[in-house]
């Protein structure tokens, strides 16, 4: 998973709901429903570490499993509940936002942890539906795979029960995190372990009858084609370091400065950084205006989308260094005249 190699705060959501998805199950299962009230301490912990965002996914996760389970009574209360504790949270949150910054740090802080979120960015509700397919290989394809081949599981038995829970905790994540624009595959990192736990039943079905093997022979075809075929393919796409490291010995010899305009610093800087062999502290801007402001030596580095839109005036006045995709994003490398 390229997202778990990488520094991406979405780790933090995604320990949290697998807590908090163990709790839930195994309280049911063994009849120790006292330890429920554990995934509220997890729920403020989650969100201590990635915002409103970190509580709301193990929330919906949770809320989607008791819905499934038919036990009303507990969606509720665990629904009510975390919508108190994301309004607490929140408010607590922008107090110490206004506190420590003043009131235009507590409006950055909202816009970065909600609006922006909402406003920011152009892709297609179903980018994630199609992206997973690849980003979160090998588990999703034959995760994939497993939901089509369902209808093999016994209606009554506890895998389907367990399968569908977990199908649950997949869709609620992915149609959740679809409906913002501002859209990064990691950002429905914590789907995971539930994908890999759906990507791992034919293996275990296997192991205990032959019943289902027919999903063991299908989940073992997905596996080598990816091996052989797919990561190949991806690892030569998404090669970077060659096109960053040539950047970097050029910027070195002309003592420039290191901007990135309209960029979030933890996104497509991150790639950028971890593939330069120098320890560089980058400069964030947002405005096109602010790029007159560089008098000395500057490359500017911005995604191909947002190189398109600089103003004329602003256009006319720079100089294209260099053009390469990093990852698979086109990147533009650029200085003033």
């Amino acid at each position: 998973l390229k997202s778990a190699r990488t520094l991406a705060l979405d780790l933090y959501p995604t320990l949290f709901t697998t807590c908090c998805f163990y709790l839930v199950y195994s309280a049911d299962v063994l009849k120790k429903y006292k330890r429920v009230w554990c995934i509220y301490l997890l729920f403020i912990l989650s969100f201590a570490f990635r915002g409103p965002i970190g509580l709301v996914v193990p929330a919906g996760v949770i809320c989607i499993y008791y819905l499934l389970d038919k036990n009303i009574k507990q969606f509720f209360t665990v629904g009510l509940i975390a919508l108190f504790l994301l309004i607490l949270c929140s408010i607590m949150l922008l107090g110490l936002a206004s506190h420590v910054g003043g009131i235009s740090f507590m409006q950055d802080v909202l816009r970065m942890q909600v609006a922006g979120r909402m406003n920011h960015g152009s892709l297609p509700f179903y980018f994630y539906f199609l992206t997973s397919m690849k980003n979160y290989a090998l588990s999703f394809p034959i995760a994939c795979v497993v939901l089509i081949s369902i209808s093999l599981v016994p209606k009554q038995s506890v895998d389907r029960k367990l399968l569908w829970k977990l199908i649950g905790w997949v869709m609620v994540i992915l149609i959740g995190m679809s409906i913002p624009d501002d859209k990064k595959i990691r950002y429905v990192l914590p789907m995971v372990p539930a994908v890999a736990l759906i990507a791992a039943y034919p293996f275990s079905a296997y192991f205990r009858g032959r019943k289902n093997f027919i999903l063991f022979i299908v989940g073992m075809a997905v596996v080598l084609i990816y091996v052989a075929v797919i990561e190949p393919i991806e690892l030569h796409i998404e090669r970077a370091r060659a096109f960053v490291l040539s950047v970097e010995t050029l910027r070195a010899k002309q003592h420039a400065t290191l901007v990135f305009y309209k960029e979030n610093p933890d996104g497509l800087p991150i790639k950028y950084l971890v593939n330069s062999n120098q320890t560089t502290r980058p400069i964030f801007i947002q405005y096109p205006e602010e790029i007159a402001r560089f008098l000395s030596p500057t490359f500017f580095v911005t995604s191909e989308s947002h190189f398109t839109l600089l103003p004329t005036e602003v256009a006319s006045k720079v100089e294209i260094i260099a053009k390469e995709s990093l990852g698979h994003v086109p990147v533009v490398i650029f200085k003033r005249r």
